[in-house]
């Protein structure tokens, strides 16, 4: 096979595959993948959005909590008569 024919052979076959894609991509089934993306990409800016105006006041709580845990004020609840010790 010459070049020129093997050259045609391979843009012949490239151009059928560009084509299904392009028709792929008009498909009805496409826009529910491009919704569904649309989607998740909301909630996970919404997260990072939450995290960045929420992180100071939740990292502060957290703090608390640790410092109140570490004195030792909260007292664990005794296991019952008879309990195993993993209660």
């Amino acid at each position: 096979m010459p070049i020129n024919d093997r050259a045609l052979a391979l843009y012949m076959r490239a151009h059928a595959i560009a084509a299904t894609l392009a028709a792929r991509a008009r498909a009805p089934r496409g826009q529910g993948l491009v919704e569904y993306a649309l989607i998740v990409a909301f909630v996970a800016i919404a997260c990072i959005a939450a995290a960045v105006f929420l992180g100071h006041s939740v990292s502060h709580n957290m703090t608390t909590i640790g410092g109140t845990l570490n004195q030792g004020s909260i007292t664990p609840t005794p296991c019952p008569a008879g309990a195993t010790a993993t209660c």
